[in-house]
């Protein structure tokens, strides 16, 4: 299953993005607003990024690269790292990023897909 975002600036589109994932789609769409809209990142880094998803309880389930592992197991998390990218069960994202004038197709280095102009 897919979901689906429009984001708007100014009343005009922004880009589009969308990701699998099952029950962490929500958390997969803010984790990658988070780093397009509000740490400045072009969508295609936002979608590289490595993610965290909250399993639960006092669970996180991490990608190498997103966070010191020991720092919030001192916090009382119980962290699970994976590789990054990892493939399986941080959902697979695309989107789609007006620049200028211009539009960029941004494809998850977690899936199989490209972006390509037709």
């Amino acid at each position: 299953t897919l979901s689906a975002v429009m984001v708007l600036k100014e009343q005009s589109l922004k880009g589009v993005l969308g990701t699998s994932g099952g029950d962490y789609r929500p958390t997969i769409h803010a984790w990658l607003m988070l780093h397009w809209l509000y740490r400045n990142k072009s969508l295609q880094e936002a979608i590289e990024m490595p993610r965290v998803l909250w399993q639960g309880e006092n669970c996180l389930l991490i990608e190498q690269g997103a966070g010191d592992a020991s720092a919030l197991e001192r916090m009382g998390w119980q962290v699970r790292v994976a590789n990054h990218p990892s493939p399986f069960g941080f959902g697979v994202s695309h989107g789609i990023e007006k620049i200028g004038e211009s539009w960029c197709g941004c494809a998850d280095v977690r899936g199989e897909g490209i972006a390509l102009p037709i």
